[in-house]
C-alpha cells in the first residue's frame, strides 16, 4: 500500500434554532486518513470558517447558507431601505457563507487554506487578479486531466451571462477565457451546478433556477 494522506470533508455540525432543510446547511468537518507503512492514522476537525465562528459565537446563523437565511432583525421591518443593504452585502460577499462543506479548499465564496497535517484552518486564499474574491461559481469546478489547470463558470449578474474562467496550478491568478450570453428572453443567469468540457467546447446547461435581484431585495423581509 502506498503512503499518503486522504482528506475528505462534509457537513458535520448544525448550529441555531433554524429548521435546517438540507444536508449542506451543516458546518464543515474535515476528516483525515493517513497511510504510513501499512498503518492507518485518522483524525477530524471542524473547519474554522467565518460562518462557523460567527454561528458558534451568536448561537445562530449569521450568513446566507445553502437553504437557510439569517432571521431578520426587527429594525429591518421598519427600514424601507433594508433590502438595498442586503443587495450591497450580497455583491460585496459579506453575507455569503464560506463554510466549505463540499470543498476542502474551494468554496462558493472564496478559498480557505488548511494544514493537511494538523487540519488547522490557516486562513483565506488570496487571488492575484481583478476578479472579485466572493464571486459565485459552479458547484463543481473541473480539474484538467493533466492537473495543470482548474476551470469553472461564473455567472454575470450585471450583464446576464456566464464567464468561463481558468486558473493554472500553483497560481492564484484567474483568467476569463470566454463569455456566453443568457438565452434570449432570460431575465438572469441560471445557477449552474456543473458543466461539461470536451476537446473543443464548453457545455453550459441553462437551468430553470435563476438568480433574481428582486428576490435578493426581499431576503430581509
Amino acid at each position: 500500500m502506498q503512503n499518503g494522506t486522504y482528506l475528505r470533508n462534509g457537513p458535520g455540525l448544525w448550529i441555531g434554532d433554524h429548521d435546517f432543510r438540507h444536508l449542506f446547511d451543516g458546518y464543515s468537518t474535515l476528516v483525515k486518513l493517513e497511510f504510513d507503512d501499512g498503518r492507518l492514522f485518522s483524525g477530524h476537525r471542524l473547519l474554522e470558517s467565518d460562518a462557523y465562528k460567527s454561528a458558534k459565537k451568536h448561537k445562530n446563523l449569521s450568513y446566507l447558507e445553502f437553504s437557510e437565511t439569517p432571521k431578520p432583525s426587527r429594525s429591518n421591518f421598519k427600514n424601507p431601505f433594508s433590502g438595498v443593504g442586503e443587495i450591497v452585502k450580497l455583491f460585496s460577499g459579506e453575507s455569503l457563507t464560506d463554510k466549505a462543506n463540499t470543498g476542502v479548499i474551494l468554496t462558493q465564496k472564496g478559498s480557505i487554506l488548511v494544514d493537511h497535517d494538523t487540519l488547522e484552518t490557516i486562513g483565506k486564499f488570496k487571488y492575484d487578479d481583478r476578479l472579485c474574491d466572493h464571486m459565485i461559481h459552479s458547484a463543481h469546478p473541473i480539474v484538467t486531466e493533466t492537473e495543470t489547470e482548474m476551470w469553472t463558470l461564473v455567472p454575470d449578474l450585471v450583464k446576464p451571462g456566464y464567464r468561463f474562467v481558468r486558473m493554472e496550478a500553483w497560481s492564484n491568478k484567474r483568467e476569463v477565457v470566454a463569455r456566453v450570453k443568457c438565452r434570449s428572453g432570460s431575465w438572469g443567469p441560471g445557477w449552474v451546478h456543473s458543466f461539461g468540457v470536451t476537446e473543443n467546447y464548453v457545455l453550459i446547461p441553462e437551468m430553470p433556477l435563476r438568480y433574481s435581484c428582486s428576490c435578493f431585495l426581499n431576503l430581509s423581509r
